[in-house]
Parts: structure tokens; sequence; C-alpha cells
């Protein structure tokens, strides 16, 4: 089996060998399990012709977000994944050629000028999925105005740690947004459609909010939310130098949080109540916060968190697992007697998220999040919803397709309306 030397994937070298090892497939099932549909074949083959420029055009017409995806695109369970080339020896290491191509070329417009129609669109939040659709909606000659109270760029801008990615490479994906057409209301909160009214549609793009511990001692000094920890990581104003830290959770925000704790000089445990193989984290992240030296504790989950003025401990009960739950995994129930205490400093619950109770004009599913259609139509005419508060997904790339649904959606709607 042919081995690939990875050490130095910045390198022309490297580049060149992987883009010749494409098989450049007429029906690519990496382009097929992209969310975003990038022409995979079509931007490495032009790598290999050397017209960098073409490439560049191929990625970021099809992902306006491809800057900061070059770094956090889970590739190992998209594209990479269905490479054919994998049947033979390695699969084409797609994301590092992505990355090098945006990379190498900075920031170029491919949004061709377009006369505006006279139609206005409102998007309520300036994440990759409000972003994406802003650029999507003006390449069809629809005004867009983008209202964020937290500002542009949404979780890669300010909630993903610097060591995984770059506040360059965002900012060179928000450039796009300085174009005539496009306004943006930076710290500018919207709550509702009354709030709205004059605009043609209106796109609902926000974030979402952290969901409470819902246990005695949740809210002593000490408790920091995985947001607050994450944002001010990436203004660099923490230090945990010293502190005993426990982190409640098992996706990729409680390894972020990890990850950014340890960075900043604490010593720290993740903490979850099923095992390893049924946390909803990607496994690069996993290897990345090991490597970090972040201890793991599993089949436990938290009953109190102990102190008198601030953290000191957290008490934990240990867990079984039964059979599945909804989620399709098995459900940890606790086992009774088996309570223990951890000594901590800091307690970091990174347990999920849910939609803020925003826009009650449009309907919700059972669990909070905003209900859309196939098309990201939601229960109010004229508006549409899209990225994490409706329930899908939670990936950047993800993000991103359902910025582009929704555009084309808007798009077809005010193309009706005319």
């Amino acid at each position: 089996m042919k081995t690939i030397v990875l050490e130095n994937q910045k390198s022309p070298i490297f580049i060149y060998r992987e883009a010749d090892r494409c098989l450049l497939c007429y029906d690519p099932p990496c382009t097929r399990n992209c969310p975003a549909h990038i022409d995979i074949p079509g931007f490495i083959y032009h790598i290999r012709s050397g017209n960098f420029e073409a490439a560049y055009r191929k990625i970021k017409s099809a992902n306006p977000f491809a800057d900061t995806c070059g770094y956090v695109c889970p590739d190992e369970n998209l594209c990479q994944k269905e490479c054919i080339r994998g049947l033979i020896d390695e699969p084409i290491r797609i994301r590092e050629l992505h990355s090098y191509v945006t990379e190498t070329l900075g920031y170029r417009d491919v949004i061709e000028p377009v006369r505006l129609k006279g139609k206005k669109v409102a998007i309520v939040g300036a994440g990759p999925a409000g972003i994406t659709a802003a650029l999507k909606l003006i390449e069809s000659g629809y005004e867009v105005h983008i209202f964020d109270r937290n500002g542009i760029g949404g979780i890669p801008s300010a909630e993903i740690p610097l060591g995984r990615l770059p506040s360059e490479a965002v900012q060179r994906d928000i450039m796009a947004l300085k174009r005539p057409g496009i306004k943006v209301y930076d710290g500018k909160e919207i709550k509702s459609l009354t709030e709205l009214e004059g605009y043609d549609a209106v796109l609902l793009a926000f974030g979402l909010v952290e969901r409470d511990l819902k246990i005695p001692g949740a809210d002593l000094p000490g408790v920091i939310g995985p947001k607050e920890l994450l944002r001010s990581a990436r203004e660099e104003k923490t230090d945990f130098s010293g502190k005993r830290a426990v982190v409640i959770g098992g996706g990729n925000v409680a390894l972020d949080s990890a990850y950014v704790l340890k960075e900043k000089g604490a010593h720290v445990l993740i903490a979850y109540r099923r095992e390893l193989k049924y946390a909803p984290s990607w496994t690069k992240e996993r290897v990345l916060t090991f490597l970090k030296g972040v201890e793991f504790l599993y089949l436990v989950s938290p009953t109190e968190i102990l102190g008198r003025d601030r953290v000191e401990g957290v008490r934990f009960v240990r867990m079984r697992l039964e059979k599945a739950d909804e989620s399709g995994r098995p459900r940890a129930v606790p086992i009774e007697g088996s309570q223990f205490v951890i000594e901590a400093d800091v307690v970091v619950p990174a347990i999920g998220e849910t939609a803020p109770p925003y826009f009650p004009e449009v309907r919700r599913d059972e669990r909070g999040f905003i209900l859309v259609d196939e098309k990201g139509r939601t229960s109010k005419e004229g508006v549409f919803a899209a990225g994490d508060l409706t329930g899908e997904g939670g990936t950047v790339v993800e993000a991103v397709t359902q910025g582009k649904r929704a555009a084309h959606a808007i798009a077809e709607y005010l193309g009706r309306s005319s």
C-alpha cells in the first residue's frame, strides 16, 4: 500500500502530488457527499493544470465560507470518506487541497455585478448561513440588510479556538460582504417580525443559546458557559493557570472548551455520561484534545456543584447503559450509591443548545427549534429560516448549504410576487 507523507501539507510538492492522485471521477461520490456540493474533481483538475484562479472560483462559488471550511470541515465524515481513491491506497486529502488554494490566493470577489431589482431582504444573523444567503441573494439581484447583535461571522469568528481556526481565514470569508447592495447592522438585536416591516422577505439565521445545567450549585461563581469561555479566549482575555477545570459534555463544544482551558494553563477533565464511542464529537477533534493532555472520564453524570462562595468541586454519579433512547444511543441510567466528588475550580457545562424564544410569530417543534419545510420556509409567509436554529446539522458547511437553500427559495418567492 502506498504511504502518503503528510508532514508538509502546505508545500507545492505535496499539493501537486495529491492532485495527480485524483481519479477525476465522472459521477464523483466526494461531491455528492459534500453538503455544499463543491465540484471537487473540477477544482482538483485546475490545480493539476496550475490554474489556481479557476480552482478558487470553483470552490468559492459553491461555498462562500470556503476559507473557514478549509480548517474546520469534518472531511473524514464527508467528502474524503467517499473518495474512490481510498479503495486503491489512501483517500485524496481534499480539505488540504481546498485550503491550499484559498490560502494561496487570499480573497477574490467571485460575484458578478448585477442590477438590483428593487426588493429588500432582511437577514437576522450574520453567521455562515446568513452570510451565504446574503451573497447568493445579491447574485440574484436582491438588496440585503443583515442584523446581528454579536458581531459578523457567527461561531467561526467568535467561538472556535484560534488553534483550530485562525482569524484571518474567517475575515477573508467576511470580506465578501463589502459590496453594493449589502448593508450590515452590527450590534443590532432583532426579536420580532414587527421590527422588520417593509422588507419583502425575511431570513432567520441567528444562533442558539446554551442549555442550563439544572442541578444545585449551577449558579456558583466559577461555572462558565462555553460561549463565554470560547469568546473570551479568542479575545485573549483568559488565564486559567493552575486551575482545576471540569468540562461536562461529549460534543465538539466540550472538546473546544477543554482545548482552550488546557491552552490557558488549566488541568482539564472532560466528564461524559456515555462511553466514548457514543459521543457526538468528531474523531479528529478527540485526537487533538487527547494530544493536548486533557483527561476523559466516561459513564458519569453531575448531580451537584459544590462550594460556598465559588466552585470547589463536582459531585458525580456513575452511570450504566441500557437500551437506546430517542437519539438512537444507549440510555444512561444512574447507579444507586455510586456518587463521588472531584475537586474543581472551574466548571463548563457544554450540554447542548436550543433556539432562543425570539420571533414568536413562527411555529416551533417540541425541542424549541423553528419548523421549516424542505425549502427552508417557516409557517409565516415570506419568512424563512436556516442554520442551527432549525435543528439541522451544526457544522459550518451544513449552515452554508442551508443558507444556499434559503436564498434560492427566497429568490423564487420574490420572483413569483413581482
